[in-house]
């Protein structure tokens, strides 16, 4: 049986994830639900679909941590993938998930299009800077960068713009309502190679070192019965393979290697929309690191 990919960008309600069918669908076990987000930091879940590596998954793919947290309590997710502040969050506020691996570090970074801009300071009051939600990562690095710079985390925040990935690359390049882009690969390296771009801020640069950026996170219970104890074995198997496949393709080691690599980056060229020489570039970028390993 092939991976199942449910695409969502809004919300989870229309989702498949929910619904009715034939009497032998319903004497199937219930699907493994994961949840990812965009861009290259979740590449080993891409390949986990491209390739084949589990059965019986629902992908679903959206915009924020938030989503993924009410689908979640909701029970309408199995597993969830974001970074570390939004867990952090969900943990204060009692919603009992668990994180149980890491999956990946990446260059983060606030860009600017704005000409004259160099630095944090020279973004004014009424300009917009777009991330991805309040509480996630970027605005965490943002906030933290703001502390030591000006001596108020929340400086910036009444000039925030939420905005999933693609859509604050999209307006960031028209170069009219915001002024600054917090995003992650391949759109803060996309953002980059525009005329007259300016990285104002880089992620490890506010926080002082190196950082896992996303985790994944299993809902409350999950992993406790015999049943999701097993789908959670048979995902970290998958998913050491998928690791394993993105290694390879960032630093293929022999003509072997080069060989699956240069198949992989077909087939992901075609998942993810991106041009084939840009993703190889991107993906060999110094800074994005594959591991479950948890730091910072």
């Amino acid at each position: 049986m092939r991976v199942v990919k449910t695409f969502l960008t809004i919300t989870l309600a229309a989702s498949a994830l929910v619904g009715c069918g034939s009497r032998e669908e319903a004497s199937q076990p219930p699907p493994l639900r994961v949840a990812e987000q965009h861009g290259l930091a979740y590449l080993p879940l891409g390949i986990m679909q491209v390739e084949g590596y589990l059965d019986g998954v629902e992908w679903v793919r959206t915009g924020n941590a938030t989503v993924i947290r009410e689908a979640m309590l909701a029970g309408r997710l199995d597993i969830g993938f974001m970074g570390i502040p939004p867990y952090l969050i969900g943990r204060d506020r009692g919603t009992g998930w668990e994180a149980f691996t890491g999956l990946s570090e990446a260059p983060l970074g606030l860009v600017t299009l704005r000409e004259g801009y160099r630095s944090l300071a020279d973004l004014t009051p009424t300009d917009r800077i777009a991330l991805p939600q309040p509480g996630s990562i970027q605005h965490i690095l943002l906030a933290m960068a703001a502390d030591r710079t000006f001596g108020d985390p929340r400086y910036f925040d009444d000039r925030l713009v939420s905005m999933g990935h693609p859509e604050g690359y999209n307006a960031l390049l028209a170069r009219r309502e915001l002024a600054a882009h917090f995003t992650a690969p391949p759109y803060l390296f996309s953002a980059l190679q525009e005329e007259g771009a300016t990285l104002l801020l880089h992620g490890n640069e506010a926080f002082g070192d190196r950082f896992t950026f996303i985790i994944g996170v299993g809902a409350p219970g999950w992993g406790e019965d015999d049943r999701s104890r097993e789908q959670r074995e048979r995902f970290l198997a998958a998913l050491d393979r998928a690791i394993e496949a993105a290694r390879t393709i960032q630093q293929p080691s022999s003509a072997e290697e080069a060989s699956e690599a240069d198949r992989l980056l077909t087939a992901l060229a075609q998942f993810y929309s991106l041009d084939r020489q840009t993703l190889e570039e991107q993906l060999r970028h110094p800074g994005t690191v594959y591991s479950r390993d948890i730091r910072g």
